[in-house]
């Protein structure tokens, strides 16, 4: 049995007058068009479409999208009806039910659509406009040519694999609050801490000295040396070292090296207290140097210039002892000299 529709060219239907319910069809502009009560002319049919590649998707809650794979180019049109353009299964926790959604289709009951937007008891499952968004998304894989994704108060897992973030080293990629990682980090560039008060933190002080932060070579059975250079034409380099958390009101260590000289100094910064600087050995003072530049060996509080520890009957602890060896040609006043025989002081 043939249905033969009434039809013609779209300029001619203006001056038709279709009963309620007659269909029309256009040739040259191939569209249908029914009348209605309220109006002669017709109205066209249309017919939302959600175009999208979706294999055996599976929307277990509405607000939850579970796929094996989706790969999806575009996205395009609204949701009017539960009329749709797809094959999926749908189910919700009062109704379980699969529909081969290529015609209309009953949603459950709690499942709303609108002209753009999908719900499930009133949380959002995805919403269509200029874009298209979902309440969750859960896939063994993703492959879309271009992903935007904006957090709000959400957190994004990378349980295993490689992530490569932008293409050259033009690209940057600001990261506002904290970023953690477990196991390594591996830059091949400079690694650049912008902000006033930046800290690089990590366990220096574990009871166990092999678990706590330390510095190492990257090359097998090397040396670790760790420099320090200053920039373009600068000539001074150097560490700082301070004795409270303020470093602008602390006592302090300094050592750089400069273009004529190496300097190891104690020195202080606003409130901070100038201390003494010594040189230990297995935390024994061997050279304190006094705050008032005075020198003790073996002496802490020296009370002149040079002030040497005395010594005892054991081989070894004379506080002096010079090696003998050939007087000067020229006697220099203040010299001391010993030839192996006797002890020579010119004045």
């Amino acid at each position: 049995m043939s249905i033969i529709l009434k039809r013609g060219l779209e300029g001619n239907r203006s001056g038709l007058s279709l009963q309620p319910g007659e269909p029309i069809f256009t040739t040259d502009t191939k569209r249908l068009y029914v009348g209605t009560s309220g109006t002669s002319t017709g109205v066209e049919l249309t017919f939302a479409q959600l175009t999208a590649s979706f294999i055996s998707a599976s929307i277990v809650t509405a607000s939850e999208v579970n796929v094996g794979t989706l790969k999806a180019t575009t996205i395009v049109g609204s949701i009017e009806t539960a009329s749709y353009i797809a094959t999926a299964s749908w189910a919700n926790n009062a109704t379980t039910a699969s529909y081969a959604l290529s015609a209309t289709a009953t949603l459950p009951a709690n499942v709303v659509s609108s002209s753009t937007q999908l719900e499930n008891n009133g949380a959002t499952a995805f919403t269509v406009s200029s874009n298209v968004t979902f309440g969750q998304v859960t896939a063994s894989s993703i492959s879309v040519d271009t992903l935007h994704v904006r957090m709000v108060s959400s957190s994004i897992v990378y349980s295993s694999g490689s992530n490569i973030f932008g293409g050259d080293l033009s690209n940057t990629h600001n990261f506002t609050g904290s970023v953690m990682i477990t196991g390594s980090l591996t830059s091949t560039g400079n690694i650049t801490v912008f902000g006033s008060s930046s800290r690089i933190l990590g366990d220096f002080s574990n009871a166990s000295r092999i678990s706590r932060t330390l510095f190492k070579t990257t090359y097998t059975n090397s040396i670790t040396n760790v420099g320090v250079i200053p920039d373009g034409t600068g000539t001074t380099a150097g560490l700082c070292v301070y004795n409270t958390s303020d470093p602008d009101n602390s006592g302090m260590l300094q050592l750089n090296s400069t273009s004529t000289r190496t300097v190891v100094n104690s020195a202080q910064n606003g409130t901070g207290t100038l201390i003494p600087l010594q040189l230990q050995m297995n935390g024994t003072p061997v050279i304190t140097i006094g705050t008032g530049s005075s020198v003790g060996v073996g002496i802490v509080g020296a009370t002149a210039r040079l002030h040497i520890q005395s010594g005892s009957v054991a081989e070894g602890t004379a506080p002096i002892k010079l090696t003998p060896g050939t007087l000067l040609t020229t006697p220099e006043a203040g010299a001391i000299e010993f030839d192996g025989t006797d002890y020579w002081l010119s004045i």
